[in-house]
């Protein structure tokens, strides 16, 4: 099979992590730069770099209320187009989804609360988008945007990660590549356990129309357990952000999901309850 080209996609991650090293090390370096008697210019540099990036992070607390509140008047003026159901939150979804075996469920123990959900159906598959809520006693609350579609049955681990997403937190389950070079480079693929028989699950799900469909999307986290496949690693926003994503990467999602053949459910159901 050909596999389309697509854009990579930029990623703004490293600039964050440069961001807190620099802070953390820049008064440090000011501090050795000083005693050395090494020149001003080098000292001054160290020195500005320090209050600036402090400066920044300073605005970014103080506007996060402002950008928080901006969003909720937004969600609550929402009116959700033809075929989308809007519901401002969705205990049971929440529940469901407690235990996932995938970030940022997770995460540890914790109080999960699923809101400003947008549901709706492609492909016969029914998918939502939605902010998850995560609450830790005495920690600031974390907030994820994840996209997550139901399937018709159960099914084991799959997880398809992207590298650059990984954090250094390692790979769940056993490594497995497919015969599709391109989608090797870009996402690593992980099953419940490392037998032929998870390989060869991992084969089925991702067969040629499912590799095209994510390799024609920007990429994301994507794990498959239980009944629903997950999607994470977005960007929270307005309803219009939610309703884009829902319509792009949600409807990429059910389609991966529509597209696992009705075999795999009868061959590898039972492997779910491991």
């Amino acid at each position: 099979m050909e596999l389309p080209r697509v854009h990579q996609r930029m990623r703004f991650g490293w600039l964050v992590e440069a961001g807190v090293l620099i802070v953390f090390f820049s008064p440090l370096l000011w501090g050795i730069s000083a005693l050395l008697d090494l020149p001003t210019w080098i000292t001054r540099t160290f020195m500005w770099m320090t209050v600036f990036l402090v400066v920044c992070l300073l605005v970014a607390m103080i506007a996060a209320p402002f950008v928080t509140r901006s969003e909720r008047r937004a969600w609550s003026r929402f009116m959700a187009p033809p075929g989308v159901d809007y519901r401002p939150q969705d205990a049971g979804l929440a529940a469901r989804l407690a235990r996932f075996p995938a970030f940022p469920f997770d995460l540890g123990p914790a109080e999960l609360h699923v809101v400003d959900v947008l549901h709706t159906g492609h492909a016969g598959v029914p998918v939502a988008c939605f902010t998850l809520v995560r609450k830790v006693p005495s920690t600031p609350r974390e907030i994820y945007q994840v996209i997550a579609a139901e399937l018709p049955g159960t099914l084991p681990y799959l997880g398809v990660k992207v590298p650059l997403e990984l954090r250094g937190a390692g790979l769940r389950g056993n490594r497995v590549q497919i015969e599709y070079a391109e989608f090797n480079e870009r996402y690593l693929i992980s099953t419940y356990d490392g037998s032929a028989q998870a390989r060869k699950y991992a084969v089925d799900v991702l067969n040629p129309r499912a590799v095209q469909g994510l390799l024609e999307h920007e990429p994301h986290d994507v794990t498959i357990a239980g009944r629903y496949a997950v999607s994470t690693g977005h960007f929270t926003g307005k309803p219009d952000h939610t309703l884009q994503l829902l319509q792009t990467h949600g409807r990429a999602l059910a389609q991966l999901v529509a597209w696992i053949p009705a075999h795999v459910y009868a061959t590898y159901g039972e492997a779910s309850s491991r």
